[in-house]
């Protein structure tokens, strides 16, 4: 379902597709991204990530130190 939604351009926004462009690029290190990195690098804000991450339909969970990412299906 996720990857049907990153395909079709036109669902999202500049922004929502610089980020999904800096996801494509770091695939391989994902595990390792962090919220504060892919706004930098996808030139959003912290806010926008987190929005197109519910977007996505991810449910997301943080406390002071993480943020939790899972999809809700």
């Amino acid at each position: 379902m996720i990857l049907e939604q990153i395909k079709n351009p036109d669902f999202f926004n500049n922004s929502e597709q610089n980020m999904i462009y800096f996801l494509q690029n770091n695939l391989n290190s994902f595990d390792q991204v962090t919220l504060n990195k892919m706004a930098k690098e996808s030139f959003s804000s912290t806010s926008s990530v987190l929005r197109f991450c519910k977007k996505l339909g991810f449910q997301i969970t943080t406390d002071p130190r993480n943020i939790y990412f899972w999809s809700g299906s």
